[in-house]
């Protein structure tokens, strides 16, 4: 059993931001894994798969995830929607990060981060087998630290998330929020 190892490596961008300093990253949205691998290669902290523009689909980006196994990068996806069912399917995949695009409102963050908990603090259903390597892992463990480490992060983009900003940033478990100028343009 890998017991002595976590999963998450979401600790070091959290120090980070706590101390002010910059993390680094960047978007993937070319479905080849060798394109995935070269960027874990880069000096970044985290790296966003991104299924909201990208014609990406579940199983392309498990292929991505693995290429980025090993690396220090922080492996982040961005969903399409809120959607607690896509959430719970690209999760279980071992992503220790989420991006929800369209925050609106104090309900969508407090959905946004129930979907990424498992009950009784949120509604994530529980299948992790790719998440806990295949049972070589610790469920507990990983349930544990699931609930504890998963970044969430919001993207604001219309004026209704700019004037619910202040109390979708208090929602207990909202790691961050990315702007979108453009939409917002």
């Amino acid at each position: 059993m890998l017991h002595k190892i976590s999963l998450f490596q979401t600790d070091l961008i959290r120090e980070k931001a706590r101390r002010g300093e910059v993390t680094l990253g960047t978007w993937l949205t070319i479905g080849h894994p060798e394109v995935a691998e070269a960027i874990s290669l880069l000096p970044l902290d985290w790296v966003v798969i991104d299924m909201e523009h990208a014609p990406l689909d579940i199983q392309a980006v498990e292929f991505l995830l693995i290429a980025l196994r090993g690396s220090q990068v922080v492996p982040i996806v961005r969903v399409p929607w809120i959607d607690p069912v896509y959430v719970k399917r690209v999760l279980d995949l071992g992503f220790q990060g989420i991006i929800y695009p369209l925050i609106r409102s104090v309900e969508d963050a407090k959905l946004a981060v129930a979907a990424t908990r498992y009950p009784p603090k949120g509604i994530r259903g529980v299948g992790p087998r790719r998440a806990i390597m295949y049972g070589f892992y610790s469920a507990e463990k990983y349930f544990r630290e699931a609930d504890e480490k998963m970044l969430v992060l919001v993207q604001v983009e219309t004026r209704e998330a700019l004037e619910n900003l202040d109390e979708i940033l208090n929602v207990e478990g909202i790691d961050g929020v990315f702007v979108g100028p453009n939409d917002l343009s």
